[in-house]
């Protein structure tokens, strides 16, 4: 019962850092440049590093286990991206 406590727990704080995650980014974005911009990406940084900490814990615990991509699924969303950045006019 503690455990799922916990798990509840950590899954909850890894969505609202997600969602801390995109505020700052959303700010970096909108900031021109500068002092104000470097700083907001630093701060976006360290939220990243938060969240990165607080899914290893996450998956430390047995609480997540992702699946290894097969050849073809990887294949199939280089392409997809691939595609993606041509239609954007992006280079190779």
């Amino acid at each position: 019962m503690e455990q799922e406590r916990d798990r509840r727990m950590l899954e909850e704080i890894l969505e609202e850092q997600r969602a801390i995650t995109d505020a700052y980014n959303a700010c970096a974005d909108l900031c021109g440049g500068g002092a104000v911009h470097t700083q907001m990406m630093s701060l976006l940084h360290e939220e990243h590093q938060i969240q990165h900490e607080i899914f290893a814990e996450i998956e430390k615990r047995g609480w997540y286990c992702g699946e290894q991509a097969g050849r073809d699924e990887i294949d199939r969303v280089k392409k997809k991206f691939a595609e993606e950045g041509r239609r954007l006019g992006l280079p190779d």
